[in-house]
């Protein structure tokens, strides 16, 4: 059997609107900004991101760039500094979290175009469904009127499919729900 690896990088997710390196910080400190009481424990880690400007001094680098920042700030904690990993863990979650888009599953009965609703109103579900669809196996199907539709996985798999990430989100984990 044939065995087909997908690496997904950030242009996999970006179409959906997730933050990408470049905009993630950028991202957060406007969900911070309108939702102080939810967001207001970026404060700390903002605060504590201004202590990197001293490296800038020995190493040239995009400090709006969350990947470079990141790393900064686990250097400082290697070099005895006050550990950041949980809250760390709890930023990128948040902000992972506010930029993933449901996808709801569709609720009543179905409509003549179920195949196109089928993984919820998001614009671009019947793009991401479908792949995800593709790797699990699964081929979709039904009958219109009787409201119904149903799954039936491929008895015989074309390939073995694996996916490698790069990126933080959680956009097939989203699609497969």
């Amino acid at each position: 059997m044939e065995k087909v690896v997908y690496v997904l990088g950030a242009g996999f997710s970006a179409p959906l609107g997730l933050p990408v390196m470049s905009d993630f910080l950028d991202k957060s400190k406007d969900m911070m900004a309108t939702d102080k009481e939810k967001y207001g424990h970026f404060e700390a880690l903002f605060e504590r991101a201004k202590t990197v400007d001293g490296a800038a001094k020995y190493f040239s680098g995009d400090y709006f760039n969350i990947e470079e920042l990141l790393s900064l700030l686990e250097m400082q904690e290697d070099l005895g500094g006050a550990s950041l990993r949980e809250e760390l863990a709890r930023y990128i979650r948040d902000v992972i979290r506010r930029y993933t888009p449901e996808f709801a599953r569709h609720q009543g009965s179905w409509p003549a175009n179920w195949p196109d609703v089928v993984f919820g109103p998001h614009p671009l579900a019947n793009r991401y469904g479908p792949f995800v669809c593709c790797l699990l196996g699964i081929s979709l199907a039904g009958d219109y009127p009787q409201d119904t539709a149903y799954v039936a996985r491929n008895r015989a798999p074309a390939a073995e499919y694996s996916v490698v990430s790069l990126n933080y989100d959680r956009v097939l984990e989203s699609v497969a729900g």
